[in-house]
């Protein structure tokens, strides 16, 4: 078998080539270095984006499970607000969702955060509650699956009727008695002239002094007691009561820097939301530190007692003024109420007295219907916003009959219970009243049935974030024949998350 034979010869190859290869070889480190670089911008996203979920998902619990609010306590259990500490938890979240030191050698997207900041961030509080308001009305929405929401539109066409009253029913009730007595006391003036003179003239008229005169009865009724002509038994009515020294309407609150999100489509979300979570009169919630939260929410009073007179005092107000609008346009009610002023007042031949008192009368019906309304809206029956003749249930001729016993207004199918005309009462109310005293509540509740102490006005929505993040070139190492210091990347990522 023949022997191989071997040769030996020197290789080379020239600079032309050396130059081509190392221009390959640069120009496959770049695409790698691209790549590298985009991959270190994706991880610095996703890093982020983790990092805020997870500090997100501290939200304060008993506050969801009770209210279905999602909030994170910013001020960690504390009086005041710690964003200092969001951000160093932050920054460790992000930290920790980075790879550990002995892993970053074998990895290729080596990347570590320096720096981290919340640069603003919204409160439960801010702009006068009206971020609570949206997040409550998306907890309504979640709530209420296949409850189609009311058309708004009546509602505010209902408040702009209220606005449109021309004088309330105290007005003309004054009014009346206004001119009447004036009308007697010219009279007996005339009469002692005529005296004097030896004139005999006929007794003059007391009936605008009388205490029988409906107008001066129903006088004499709105200075009376209001819990006493409409609840039928007071002695069962709640004793609770609250401080609102505290209140967030009365305290310095922190504030953030976000603009609050909402819409006026929210309204009546919100008001279903109040309606399931918080007690009033007529449903009243067991282990709370007020029965009457709703009436509250509207007065805003210290003790269930002043929270319900005002409520009641309220829905008289709107029934008087629809009651007086029902009776205006009745043409068979308004003869009535003429012949009656004819013969209380006919005898002063002043078209001007008859005509006033003829209101006034008008005016004292409206409001003894109102009183009838009240009870039964308290004992659960139903109103209807504008009565017809067959709603109608108080006499002009027997109007203290009316009151004298417990008598109440006819239920009406077509009407709204108590809650309704309370939900349409707190529509009516400024908005920042009605969210801080919600928010009122929920501090006091949890308070009192958890033992633990939250403030609203630190509870956090929202936030943008600031992260700086570093990282080594590693590719362009192998480009260059001569080692130079290389700048490491900086990559900077800005979000905003809410709940």
């Amino acid at each position: 078998m023949k022997k191989q034979k071997k040769y030996k010869q020197k290789g080379s190859i020239t600079v032309f080539l050396t130059m081509m290869l190392l221009l390959v070889a640069s120009f496959f480190f770049a695409l790698l270095e691209a790549a590298r670089l985009d991959g270190i911008g994706t991880k610095a996203d996703v890093v982020h984006d983790n990092a805020l979920e997870s500090l997100f998902a501290e939200y304060q619990k008993t506050i969801y499970q009770d209210y279905g609010l999602l909030f994170l306590d910013a001020s960690y259990g504390t009086d005041e607000l710690q964003i200092e500490r969001m951000e160093e938890r932050l920054e460790k979240k992000n930290g920790d969702n980075l790879f550990s030191k002995k892993k970053e050698i074998q990895e290729i997207y080596q990347l570590r955060i320096t720096g981290c900041q919340i640069k603003d961030y919204l409160l439960a509080t801010d702009q006068g509650g009206k971020i609570f308001r949206s997040m409550a009305s998306n907890v309504a929405k979640r709530e209420s699956i296949g409850i189609l929401a009311q058309d708004y539109t009546a509602k505010n066409r209902q408040k702009n009727e209220l606005k449109k009253g021309n004088s309330s029913v105290d007005e003309y009730l004054k009014s009346a008695r206004d001119a009447g007595v004036a009308a007697q006391e010219e009279a007996e003036k005339k009469k002692k002239e005529a005296e004097k003179e030896g004139k005999d003239m006929a007794p003059v008229p007391t009936v605008a002094k009388d205490a029988s005169n409906p107008i001066n009865q129903a006088r004499k009724w709105k200075k009376k007691g209001i819990l006493s002509l409409a609840v039928k038994d007071d002695t069962t009515l709640s004793e609770k009561m609250i401080s609102t020294e505290n209140s967030l309407l009365n305290r310095e609150k922190e504030k953030g820097t976000l603009p609050a999100k909402g819409s006026i489509t929210d309204e009546f979300w919100f008001f279903q939301y109040l309606e399931t979570h918080f007690g009033n009169y007529q449903s009243v919630k067991e282990n709370r530190p007020l029965d009457y939260e709703m009436e509250y929410i509207l007065a805003g009073k210290e003790t269930d007692l002043d929270n319900l007179k005002k409520t009641i005092k309220n829905i008289i107000k709107i029934r008087e003024i629809m009651n007086l609008a029902y009776l205006a346009q009745d043409a068979s009610k308004q003869q009535q109420a003429d012949a009656m002023a004819t013969t209380m007042m006919g005898w002063t031949l002043n078209p001007a007295v008859i005509l006033a008192t003829k209101w006034g009368l008008l005016a004292a019906w409206a409001y003894v219907e109102s009183i009838l309304d009240a009870r039964a809206l308290l004992e659960g029956n139903q109103i209807a916003w504008f009565k017809d003749a067959s709603q109608w249930s108080s006499d002009l001729g027997n109007l203290s009959g009316a009151t004298d016993g417990f008598l109440t207004a006819k239920n009406c199918e077509n009407g709204w219970n108590y809650t309704e005309y309370l939900k349409f009462l707190l529509f009516l109310k400024e908005d920042k009243q009605v969210n801080y005293r919600s928010m009122d509540l929920i501090e006091a509740n949890i308070l009192l049935f958890h033992e633990e102490s939250i403030r609203m006005d630190t509870m956090l929505a929202a936030c943008r974030t600031s992260v700086d993040y570093q990282a080594q070139p590693l590719f362009w190492r192998y480009i260059t024949i001569k080692k130079y210091d290389l700048s490491p990347y900086e990559i900077h990522r800005e979000k905003e998350y809410a709940y």
